[in-house]
Formats: C-alpha cells, structure tokens, sequence
C-alpha cells in the first residue's frame, strides 16, 4: 500500500496582516451590516457565481440509493466596500466569514453532511470581491439504474442553494468559464 501526502505551501503576496491591516478592517466594518445582502441598487439580487469542485467520491450505494462524497464550493459575490489598493499597500484581506454577509449555501438533498470550515475565513479583494470556499463532506440521495450492470453509468444530481434567501434575493450562477463540476482536484479512490 502506498500513501502520499501532499503539502501545498501558500505564499501570500501584497499581505493581508501586518501594518494597516487593523485600521482598514475596523475603517470596512464600522458601520458595516453583516445581516443585510450586498444589494446593488439596480438590482435586487445579490449575484453570487458558484464552481463546484469535486474532490472524491467515497461511495456510491446503488442498493440505498446514496453518494457519499467530498467537494468543494467557492462561492464570489461583491460587496459594497472597496479600498484604494496602493494608498492601503493591500490588493486583498482576509476576514472571518463571520464578520461578513455570505449567501449561506447549503446541499438540499444531503442525508448527511460535515462541513469542514470550524474556523472559516473568507478573500476580500479591493474591488469588493469576495472569495469564498466550503468544503463538503456529504452523503446525497442518488436514484441508480442498474439495468446494464456492470456497464451502467449514474447521474447524481447534488442540489445547492441558499437556507435562508430565495432567487428573489441571491441568485446563482455558474463561475464564468469552468463547467458545472470540475474534477482537476479529483482523487481516485480505491
């Protein structure tokens, strides 16, 4: 048996601590509502793009009908506060997810899920961008065939959404330029 372990080493460029990182955050949230949508006044939806990843699948139980499963969701939408980025020497920060609006995604047809974000923080860009990923452990239902088995294929449908706002109020999108599922961080179980 073989196990690899990959490390990934992130360096992080034009900081988001360091000199002047307490005084923007404290100038951002001053009066900063974190339960009121990012509205932009032509619009009455906050447009979040979504890019869902999948990093495994753990087992699929065609006799219970069920996908166990790991991915992950980065989730942008734009926020109304922004910095000059060379006055303030920083082009991104990094807030806990708490301390901001975020459109409160959730898998509707999971029979279980663990998510892996006990102390999340979430990418705030100068322009207002905001950057965030949750993974997901999660155990969806999934109606199989196994009609031409063992050359059956399935299609489990994973349903995302918002828990607390409806399309009136978030309205998702698929992250420009990616399909709906990618699989460049797919793991092969064994």
């Amino acid at each position: 048996m073989t196990i690899s372990v990959i490390f990934f080493i992130i360096v992080l460029s034009s900081g988001s601590f360091g000199q002047g990182h307490d005084s923007l955050v404290k100038k951002l949230l001053e009066n900063y509502d974190k339960f009121s949508p990012p509205l932009n006044n032509s619009k009455s939806a906050v447009d979040v793009s979504i890019r869902i990843s999948l990093t495994q699948i753990l087992e699929l139980n065609t006799k219970e009908n069920f996908l166990k499963s790991s991915f992950n969701i980065r989730q942008q939408w734009q926020e109304r506060f922004s910095w000059d980025s060379v006055a303030e020497g920083k082009d991104y920060i990094f807030l806990p997810l708490s301390s901001v609006w975020s459109p409160d995604l959730i898998i509707f047809n999971s029979a279980e899920a663990q998510t892996h974000d006990t102390s999340s923080m979430v990418k705030i860009w100068a322009n207002g961008k905001v950057e965030y990923t949750l993974h997901q452990l999660t155990k969806t239902t999934c109606t199989s065939d196994s009609t031409y088995y063992p050359f059956d294929q399935q299609t489990c449908i994973v349903k995302v959404g918002s828990r607390i706002y409806n399309s009136n109020e978030v309205e998702l999108s698929i992250h420009p330029g990616c399909n709906f599922v990618e699989l460049s961080g797919y793991y092969l179980s064994s």
